[in-house]
C-alpha cells in the first residue's frame, strides 16, 4: 500500500488552515422578539439599507463631544428585518458587559429624543430629524472592537446640528430584545416654564452614568432614581440640562412642592433641596419598577424625614421667592 507523500500532507494541512482562517465570521447580534430569535452576522447587517449621519453628545457634566460621522443601519430597519415591532413594545439594547438601555417605539421609529445645541449645549426647541443608528464604522473605519464594537448605538442627524444625551449610546451591543411596554406615566414640572418628563425620558436620565443615583435604606433595599435638585433645575430657569442647569442663585427663598396621585403634598425650602442628593425621586426598588401606592415615583433618601416619603409623585412645582403658598419644610 502506498503512503501519501509528506509534501501532499503538508499542502493539505496548509489549505485547511487557510480555509479556517477565512471562514465566515459568526453572528454579532441577536434580536429577540415575540416571534422568536434571529441572529445577524456583520455581513448580513451590511446587506440592509445603509445609513450614516453625524453624532455628538452632551453628558451630565455639560461636556460636549462634537459631531462626527458614523455609518451603520437604522435600528428600526434591523427590527423590521427581524420580524417587525409595534408600539406595544419597547426596545432593550444590551451590551456584552450586561449594560442595558431601553428605547421607546417613538425613539426608535421617529428619533424622539431631546436635542441640544452643538456649541452651547442649550436645549433645542426645534431641530433636524434624529435617527437611532446601530453603527459599525466611525469616520470611515470599522469600530475598535476592544473599545466600541463591533456595534454600538448612536443618535445621528444629517448635518450635525443637534447633540443627544451621552448615556443613550451603548457600546459593544450584543443583543436587542422587544419587551412589553411598561405602564406609561409622566412627571409634570412647573416653574419658570412647564415641562412634562415622560417615563422613557426619566428612565434615560436615571440610567447609570447619567443622573442615576442609588440609595440603600435601613432594610438594605436599593432605591434608584434622580435627585430632587436636578429635577428642580430642569424648570427653575430657561436652561434645563448640562452645566448651569441648576440655578444656585435662584434656590434661596424659593420652594419646591411635590404632589402625589392621591393629592398629598410635601414642600421644601429651596435651600434644603439645593445640590442635596439625600432627597431622591426614585422610580425603582431593588431594580424593579415601583408598584402599588408608590407607583410611579416615590421620595426617599437619607434626608427625608418622617411623613415626607411621598408616594405616587405626579407633579413637581418650583415657586420663586415671594410667589406665596404654605410655609415650606426647613
Amino acid at each position: 500500500m502506498m503512503r501519501p507523500h509528506w509534501s501532499a500532507l503538508v499542502a493539505t494541512l496548509v489549505l485547511l488552515i487557510a480555509l479556517g482562517a477565512h471562514a465566515a465570521p459568526g453572528p454579532v447580534l441577536e434580536v429577540v422578539g415575540p416571534a422568536g430569535t434571529k441572529s445577524f452576522t456583520l455581513a448580513e447587517l451590511k446587506e440592509l439599507r445603509a445609513t450614516s449621519g453625524l453624532a455628538g453628545t452632551l453628558n451630565t457634566a455639560g461636556r460636549i463631544v462634537k459631531p462626527t460621522r458614523f455609518q451603520g443601519v437604522a435600528l428600526a430597519d434591523v427590527l423590521t428585518a427581524a420580524g417587525g415591532f409595534d408600539a406595544a413594545h419597547e426596545v432593550v439594547v444590551t451590551a456584552k458587559d450586561g449594560y442595558r438601555m431601553s428605547y421607546t417605539h417613538a425613539q426608535v421609529t421617529k428619533g424622539d429624543f431631546a436635542a441640544f445645541h452643538p456649541v452651547t449645549g442649550d436645549t433645542l426647541a426645534t431641530h433636524e430629524p434624529l435617527t437611532l443608528l446601530l453603527a459599525w464604522a466611525h469616520e470611515g473605519k470599522a469600530l475598535d472592537e476592544a473599545e466600541d464594537g463591533p456595534l454600538r448605538t448612536v443618535v445621528v442627524s444629517a448635518k450635525g446640528g443637534a447633540l443627544a444625551e451621552a448615556h443613550l449610546s451603548v457600546k459593544n451591543v450584543a443583543k436587542v430584545a422587544l419587551e412589553p411596554a411598561k405602564r406609561g406615566w409622566a412627571l409634570r414640572l412647573e416653574g419658570a416654564r412647564t415641562e412634562t418628563i415622560d417615563q422613557a425620558t426619566f428612565e434615560s436620565g436615571a440610567a447609570p452614568g447619567c443622573h442615576g443615583t442609588t440609595w440603600k435604606d435601613e432594610q438594605g433595599r436599593a432605591w434608584t432614581g434622580i435627585p430632587l435638585w436636578l429635577l428642580m433645575g430642569w424648570v427653575d430657569d430657561a436652561r434645563r440640562h448640562g452645566t448651569g442647569a441648576f440655578a444656585d442663585d435662584l434656590a434661596a427663598g424659593c420652594t419646591v412642592e411635590l404632589t402625589g396621585a392621591a393629592g398629598a403634598r410635601v414642600r421644601f425650602a429651596g435651600e434644603r433641596v439645593a445640590r442635596n442628593d439625600g432627597l431622591l425621586v426614585a422610580h425603582r426598588l431593588d431594580g424593579a419598577p415601583l408598584a402599588g401606592a408608590a407607583f410611579p415615583l416615590r421620595l426617599v433618601g437619607p434626608d427625608v424625614k418622617a411623613g415626607e416619603d411621598l408616594d405616587g409623585i405626579v407633579t413637581l412645582v418650583v415657586r420663586a421667592k415671594g410667589a406665596g403658598g404654605d410655609a415650606p419644610a426647613k
